[in-house]
């Protein structure tokens, strides 16, 4: 039996070395996932190199082919390959993330200017709207609503506007038409 507090040295070990095991599996994962050629060596130089080309060129299998045969490697063309397929992975990943961050801002932005145009809302409206929506959403979805009704909310103030100082003017030249007609008539 071993003293509390004593241990023999292979046990003082143990922790450190599941530690490193720990540190070390997602580089092995990564390596692994890396290598999806059929290597016949143990260095794979032709697949490596195929394979960092494929990763660094805008590339297609075609021409992953093309460049195996001006090589006269069929392991840099299979690397190659491998390296493209990846690369297209990778692409289309980056652009899904994207989307899913982008939807919600367009849709937010869309909302806004529905909004301002259905309801024929002001300027000061859409403040008021945009401060409901950060405490609802967030700032981050917020704007992009804000951004929407302002625009059409501008858009529709200007009209406003240009009527209201066209109808003044016309009322004005009604009524003076009618003093004017009016008195012409009693001047008779």
């Amino acid at each position: 039996m071993i003293p509390v507090g004593q241990s023999p040295r292979f046990m003082r070990f143990v922790p450190a070395t599941f530690v490193i095991l720990l540190l070390l599996l997602p580089l092995a994962v990564v390596c692994v996932q890396g290598q999806e050629w059929d290597c016949q060596t143990p260095e794979c130089e032709g697949h490596k190199a195929g394979y960092d080309w494929g990763m660094s060129h805008d590339a297609t299998e075609q021409e992953c082919e093309t460049a195996g045969e001006h090589t006269n490697s069929p392991s840099f063309a299979e690397g190659c390959r491998v390296g493209v397929r990846v690369r297209e992975r990778l692409a289309a990943q980056r652009f899904a993330e994207a989307r899913e961050q982008i939807i919600p801002l367009v849709q937010g932005y869309m909302l806004g200017k529905q909004l301002a145009k259905e309801l024929r809302v002001l300027p000061a409206e859409c403040e008021e709207a945009y401060k409901s929506v950060v405490e609802a959403k967030g700032e981050s979805l917020a704007i992009p609503f804000r951004t929407g009704c302002l625009e059409v909310s501008r858009k529709q103030a200007n009209k406003v506007v240009k009527e209201r100082r066209r109808k003044p003017r016309s009322k004005l030249r009604g009524k003076r038409q009618r003093k004017t007609e009016v008195h012409r008539t009693s001047s008779r």
